[in-house]
This record gives C-alpha cells, sequence and structure tokens, in this order.
C-alpha cells in the first residue's frame, strides 16, 4: 500500500486518481475496513518523523505539547530513582534478561517480563515465522466470544488415571523436558516453573500480549506523577457520522483521560502483534478522524470562542516498537466533517487548515535503552498535560 500524502500536492495527485469523488456515497464500512481512497476524500495528511535512539537529546518538535519547561522535569523524573532499575535492566540484550531482573525492576516488572515474550518471538531462529500484520475483525476481540484456550492451560483427559503434570506440560510448551515418572513425582518449585515458561516458544497469537505490555508501561509511568485511573484499558468505540447516519464505527484499544477530568480524553491507545505497516496507519487514521469528530459531537455548531486548532494523540505498539502520532486540525476541517461538501466539484482550492494533520514520530525500539529513554521522557509529558 502506497505511503499517505504528507502534503498538499501530494494530496492533490493522490485525489485526481479516485474515480468516485462522492464523499456522501463514500463506502466507509468501518474503521477496521477503511482504505487508502478514504483517507483523501477525508482530507488527511501523514507525515513520518524518524527517532534515532541516540538522538536523545531532540525532543519531538511540538512546543505547544512539549514545552522546555516539560522537557526539563521529564528529564529529572526519568532519570530519577523509579526507572534506574529499569533502565540499568535494558542496557543487557533482552536475550539475557532473567526472572532476577523482573523481580528486581519493581513496577515495571509486568511490562519487561512481557516484552522480553514479544522480543523472543521477534527473534526466533525460525525466520519463516516472523511476525506478520494481521487484521483482527472486531467481532473476534469481544467478549462475546469464546476465548481461545490457552496454550498454558493444561488439558485433563478423563481417560488416564493419572495425569502426567510434567510431561502434558513439556508437550505444550516445547521445552525439550523429558517425560519420565519421575520428573512427574518432583513438585516444580515456583522459580523452575517460571523459568520454564520463559524458556518456551511464545506465540503471540493475537494482541492481547502486546496490549498488556503496553497498559503494564503506562501505568508506572503515571504513579510519580500523583496520577492514578487515568489509564483505561477498555476498548471504545469511536463513531464517525455522515448527514445524519453513521459512516464507521472505529475501535481503539485504550485511552487516556485527562487526570484532573475523567470526562476528558486526551488519546487513545492501539496495538498489533506485528511490525508497522501503512494498513495499520491507515486503521490508526480512521479511529483518529472518529475520535475528533467525537470529541466535538456535531462540527457546525463549534462555539466560535473555541480553540482555532484542535490537538489530539494516539500512542501506538507494534510488536516491541512505540509509536507516537500527534494530530491537529482546524476549525474548517471539522466543519467540512459535517458537510462533506466540495469534493464533487473538481479539484477544490484547499489550504492547509482545511486538513487534519497527522505526525507520526517512532520507532522507539522499547528493548533498547536509549530507545526506552527517549519515549520514557516522551510519554511522562503526554501522561500528564500541562492544563
Amino acid at each position: 500500500m502506497s505511503d499517505l500524502p504528507s502534503n498538499i500536492g501530494a494530496w492533490q495527485r493522490s485525489y485526481a486518481e479516485i474515480d468516485n469523488k462522492d464523499f456522501g456515497s463514500a463506502n466507509f464500512a468501518s474503521g477496521s475496513k477503511f482504505k487508502f481512497e478514504n483517507a483523501i476524500l477525508l482530507r488527511v495528511l501523514y507525515s513520518k518523523a524518524l527517532v534515532c535512539p541516540e538522538s536523545l537529546k531532540e525532543w519531538i518538535n511540538d512546543r505547544q505539547m512539549f514545552p522546555a519547561a516539560r522537557q526539563s522535569q521529564a528529564e529529572a523524573a526519568v532519570m530519577g530513582q523509579h526507572y534506574e532499575p529499569l533502565l540499568r535492566i535494558v542496557k543487557k540484550p533482552s536475550k539475557n534478561w532473567t526472572l532476577d531482573d523482573f523481580i528486581n525492576s519493581g513496577s515495571f516488572g509486568p511490562f519487561l517480563s512481557l516484552l522480553a515474550l514479544i522480543e523472543r518471538n521477534n527473534t526466533d531462529e525460525e525466520e519463516e515465522s516472523a511476525v506478520r500484520y494481521v487484521t483482527t475483525p472486531v467481532v473476534a476481540r469481544t467478549r462475546l466470544q469464546q476465548p481461545r484456550r490457552d496454550p498454558f492451560v493444561i488439558p485433563i483427559k478423563k481417560s488416564t488415571g493419572q495425569l502426567d503434570f510434567a510431561g502434558t506440560l513439556a508437550g505444550e510448551m516445547d521445552l525439550g523436558m523429558p517425560s519420565t515418572t519421575e520428573s512427574a513425582e518432583l513438585p516444580l518449585s515456583a522459580e523452575e516453573s517460571v523459568s520454564r515458561y520463559e524458556r518456551a516458544r511464545i506465540k503471540v497469537q493475537d494482541e492481547q500480549t502486546v496490549n498488556q505490555c503496553l497498559i503494564n508501561l503506562l501505568l508506572p509511568i503515571s504513579w510519580p506523577l500523583g496520577i492514578s485511573g487515568n489509564v483505561d484499558p477498555q476498548r471504545k468505540a469511536y463513531i464517525f457520522v455522515l448527514q445524519d447516519t453513521k459512516a464507521y464505527e472505529a475501535r481503539v484499544d485504550g485511552v487516556i483521560t485527562h487526570p484532573n477530568n475523567k470526562n476528558d480524553i486526551l488519546g487513545f491507545l492501539e496495538v498489533k502483534r506485528g511490525h508497522r505497516t501503512n494498513e495499520v496507519r491507515i486503521q490508526e487514521v480512521a479511529q483518529m478522524v472518529a475520535f475528533m469528530y467525537s470529541k466535538n459531537k456535531d462540527p457546525l455548531r463549534i462555539d466560535d470562542n473555541a480553540s482555532a486548532l484542535q490537538r489530539s494523540w494516539l500512542i501506538s505498539m507494534c510488536a516491541n516498537e512505540l509509536f507516537i502520532t500527534i494530530a491537529s486540525c482546524n476549525r474548517p476541517w471539522m466543519e467540512f466533517l459535517g458537510t462533506g461538501e466540495g469534493l464533487q466539484e473538481g479539484m477544490p482550492e484547499l489550504k492547509p487548515e482545511n486538513f487534519l494533520h497527522m505526525k507520526e514520530y517512532g520507532p522507539y525500539l522499547l528493548s533498547n535503552y536509549h530507545g526506552l529513554l527517549a519515549a520514557l521522557k516522551h510519554l511522562h509529558i503526554l501522561l500528564h498535560p500541562i492544563s
């Protein structure tokens, strides 16, 4: 899939190639089925800024969201005692992380443990089983569906009189542990059980592992700020309405609320089990459009005194990499969403304020010391806004 246009000239070229330019008849279907041409019709410009792990002194170039004073505060906080064990451990290659490292990292232990599972899956010797992008249907990720059997739940066979705990465990987890009566009779200590679990070949079969890993990173970041409960992992649906009819529904994997106002949602979370692709970006465009639309409810009745610039952001975790995307729009784009007028009559003469601007920063490689340090600084500010 082609890259989304990053400027008006590129957008005009993409727009000229679209056969059906009737905004009102666009078949959006759902956020997960959003297409490249849908993003063009909705006037989205998307740019990417590479975050180099070694460029620790380079902050996201957005002085409104990352002012100099807040940068200094984040610098001091991240180099403090709370993060010291985590950063010290991440200086080691992930393949050398141990159970003691998870314990010694304190509140970041669950994050580090899950990241190790993701890392070992991505660096598995079986190259043909590399992680790929997979679109998970919305219905498959709801609580109404019967959960997939946990590969670590040992099935009990009624036909046998005795449960071979060690043999079944070895078969399920491919530990290379011989199935003998001696091993079955010897109970495993807690440390041995965890150690064998870590050595197992963990295959990330869905997005839950990545989702839990991201949540377990964000929560301990908020605690030193005196914030509790503003990281909500529940999947929330946002609806984009076109001409009084639901155009599509987009679900996100979590939301971040303002620490002083739980009804003020600052940004949202999205996770994928595979590495980042343009298909993922297209889906996030659908989510951001619906999210920005929902924040303003009725674009045609925006208060005249409302801020001229609407801003929001999303945090994405794709496998072991984190991305931050900042979105901004002006009132003309919000008013356009309420009518859809202007695209049916030839090439429109548009200005920057007629577009939704999305800028992606990343990747932050979370298993790399420099990548994690940069991510912690930026997340520290996003989780604790100025006002």
